[in-house]
């Protein structure tokens, strides 16, 4: 499923909220914050060829908890539901900001 995901698939979803799955079988909400457009530039500043347009995805965890890098289940009312590779970039008072990159 993640292979037919676009920035389109998420462009206009920001304010959203997803169901992060954990592996206890609690569950979290996670906000979509931005969706960005990322460069695919080889050494010399050429772009790359590339199926899909790279870009990120930022998202804001609500947990009081340390939140961990790995794959998350999320599901999303427009989206539906997919494992997703999060990495944690910083801590909040109400939680941690989580980027997902695709190339």
């Amino acid at each position: 499923m993640l292979e037919t995901f676009t920035i389109a698939t998420f462009t206009g979803q920001e304010g959203t909220t997803f169901r992060l799955s954990l592996a206890s079988g609690a569950a979290l909400e996670a906000t979509l914050l931005q969706v960005t457009s990322l460069s695919a530039k080889g050494p010399s500043g050429e772009e790359l060829p590339r199926k899909r347009v790279p870009f990120s995805l930022l998202f804001r965890v609500s947990t009081p908890d340390r939140f961990e890098q790995k794959i998350y289940t999320l599901e999303h009312a427009m989206i539906g539901k997919f494992e997703l590779f999060l990495v944690p970039i910083g801590r909040e008072a109400d939680g941690y900001r989580c980027e997902a990159i695709f190339t």
